[in-house]
């Protein structure tokens, strides 16, 4: 698999440093004035594995100088009715807040928070321990690979790919084994009872006419026959690693605690094979649905059979995992195949050992080999019992771990073609210092990366402008990003700089399943600051980085009402004007029998007040007030 990366342009020096003028301006303000996002991430989240919390608690501490039973806290809690359940002195007088029934835990927290009083308020969450299987291996600490790839991260975001075929094309698998004998492949057309009412899996029938008879589990390819039992020890270990039964309270833990391992076997019991038979398992895998193919093996001459072989799989969107060879040789001058064929389904796996450095017996190759992970001292599954276990190197072992990773972004990401999934793998790998230069990508798998949702991007406006901010005129503003793989909503937050107090005010979150946001500001002629995250069914991302844009609107105005009728003998009237803070506006009156009596200017929503002296005729007359842009009429009687 050869992928190479392109290098990050960067913004010269001038332009990046009047863009760091305005982020040293506002970014520690915001900062420090932000940190509730991460408490209301999920609060609009309501299905899946989004945090738990208490439905009608959080907690808040009140700013430097706010006193806990000062008249002006105590009206906040009021007005919501709300009643603090304790303080904590200690903690800058952190209040526990018990809410009403009818008050969501997103009102209070907007609630809270606008009030200015308070430092950060929070939902009350629920914690647990993380996902952790209970495998002895695992509790142990034989597992150093999985803790390497960063797999109980990754559990805690999923477990399971028990849809996704995994076919382990080697020496076979021992599939009675108790940490394996669960997540086998069952063949569809081999399972259930015939016309006879005989279970097809001993029938001794090729009950779906794949030419192999009673292949329930896959097939033996040397031998023609539906029993691909391993008499070696490497397939059954390799298929450990991939999808070894999780949370069952034996062995071992696979990087998949559930999957369906599918067993082809081409390898005999001395651990060789040929390319036809390798070929025969490729095309059975791939015939029987299969999405990931594990390959730890290697050797031979080029093959365009079997380069065609795996090209037929890459057409049906299948990654073909395989081991970079354990020669210790440079697979960019000496290639190693099937590893080194020129196809972007393939990818080539080094091995790393528990130091993060690369095993002595490895191979390497800057352009030829992809990535590295776990290959030494490998423990799993071994086929001399149904509850054997022992260690094994290689990169062989370095492979499975791939696979598994593979099969659990399969899952993660079902709409994602094989090209996608494998950038993804390859764009979160941890760059290690032992693997620089040696492997395209530079680094081991990391597997919580890789299912991790990626913050969006491409945030408007905001993008890089020299002075730091987009200059916005439009009222609504359009907030727009690009979509995010795995994601199906996003959450918007949005800033506004408040000059008067020096800091930044929370404006408004909202959660959409589109990727823009129509956007109506509060404030004229301030900065604003927003961001966003992408989530799912089960998590939500980061947030992306922040955008700036300066909102410079027209200052429309609207009056409310818009007209009024006096009786002859006059009177007083007001009028409400709705305008962004921000926007200056005046009264004036177009007739001489209209008086304004307030003040005649403001900024913002305000009200305009008005007297009209007595119609002394019989005519009805009419008069007109200006504010802002927008024209008031009044209407008076005749006597």
């Amino acid at each position: 698999m050869k992928v190479r990366t392109q290098n990050q342009t960067t913004v010269e020096p001038a332009a990046r440093s009047r863009a760091q003028l305005i982020e040293r301006k506002f970014k520690r303000r915001l900062l420090l004035g932000i940190g509730f996002l991460v408490c209301i991430s999920g609060l609009a989240f309501g299905e899946g594995q989004e945090p738990r919390v208490h439905p009608s608690r959080v907690l808040a501490k009140p700013r430097p100088g706010v006193r806990t039973a000062g008249a002006e806290l105590k009206a906040v809690h009021h007005g919501l009715g709300a009643k603090v359940r304790r303080e904590h002195p200690e903690i800058g007088g952190l209040q526990v807040i018990d809410l009403p029934e009818n008050v969501s835990l997103e009102q209070a927290v907007q609630h809270y928070q606008r009030s200015g009083l308070f430092e950060y308020v929070e939902p009350d969450y629920q914690v647990q321990i993380s996902a952790m299987p209970n495998d002895p291996a695992c509790v142990n600490g034989l597992l150093w690979g999985m803790q390497k790839i960063n797999a109980p991260s990754a559990w805690d975001i999923r477990t399971s790919a028990e849809d996704v075929v995994v076919a382990v094309i080697d020496t076979g698998i021992r599939y009675t084994h108790e940490d394996l004998a669960a997540n086998m492949w069952r063949n569809p057309g081999e399972t259930g009872l015939d016309a006879n009412g005989n279970d097809k899996a001993t029938n001794g029938i090729d009950d779906d006419g794949d030419g192999y008879v009673d292949d329930v589990y896959g097939i033996n390819a040397i031998t023609g026959t539906g029993n691909p039992d391993d008499d070696f020890f490497h397939g059954t270990h390799c298929a450990g690693t991939i999808g070894g039964a999780g949370n069952n309270g034996v062995g071992v833990a696979g990087v998949a605690w559930r999957v369906k391992l599918m067993a082809c076997k081409f390898l005999n019991n001395g651990g060789s094979g040929f390319i036809s038979d390798a070929i025969t398992c490729i095309d059975y895998a791939r015939k029987k649905g299969a999405r990931i193919m594990s390959n730890s093996w290697a050797g031979g001459g080029y093959s365009q059979a079997l380069v065609d072989a795996i090209a037929a799989a890459r057409s049906e969107g299948i990654i073909f995992v395989a081991a970079a060879g354990n020669s210790s040789g440079d697979n960019d001058i000496n290639p190693t195949y099937p590893a080194s064929y020129d196809l972007d389904n393939i990818v080539s796996v080094a091995a790393t050992d528990d130091y993060d450095g690369l095993a002595y017996f490895s191979c390497f190759g800057q352009t030829s080999v992809d990535l590295g992970a776990p290959g030494v001292g490998i423990y799993s599954c071994l086929n001399s019992g149904d509850n054997a276990y022992g260690y094994e190197s290689g990169t062989s072992m370095a492979t499975p771990h791939v696979a598994g990773a593979f099969a659990l972004l399969t899952a993660q990401f079902p709409t994602k073609s094989y090209a996608e999934l494998i950038r993804r793998m390859f764009d979160t790998v941890d760059p290690i210092s032992a693997l620089s230069g040696q492997c395209v990508t530079g680094g081991r798998l990391n597997l919580s990366k890789a299912l991790e949702l990626s913050p969006p991007t491409g945030l408007t406006p905001g993008s890089p402008y020299p002075d730091g901010s987009v200059i916005v005129h439009s009222d609504p503003v359009t907030l727009s990003w690009k979509a995010s793989d795995g994601a199906d909503r996003y959450q918007v937050v949005v800033f506004y700089w408040d000059a008067a107090v020096g800091n930044w005010v929370y404006d408004t979150l909202v959660t959409t399943t589109e990727s823009s946001f129509s956007y109506s500001p509060s404030v004229n002629k301030t900065h604003y600051a927003w961001t966003v995250q992408a989530g799912n069914s089960s998590r939500w991302s980061d947030w992306a980085n922040w955008a700036f844009f300066y909102g410079d609107f027209p200052c429309t105005c609207a009056l409310s009402p818009a007209s009024a009728v006096l009786p002859a003998a006059g009177g007083t009237g007001s009028v409400g004007v709705h305008a962004l803070s921000g926007c200056d506006w005046s009264a004036q009156a177009k007739a001489h029998w209209i008086t304004i009596t307030s003040t005649g200017i403001g900024n913002g929503n305000g009200n305009v007040t008005y007297s009209v002296a007595a119609n002394l005729s019989k005519r009805i007359r009419n008069g007109t007030v200006t504010i802002g842009d927008q024209t008031f009429i009044v209407t008076q009687k005749g006597k």
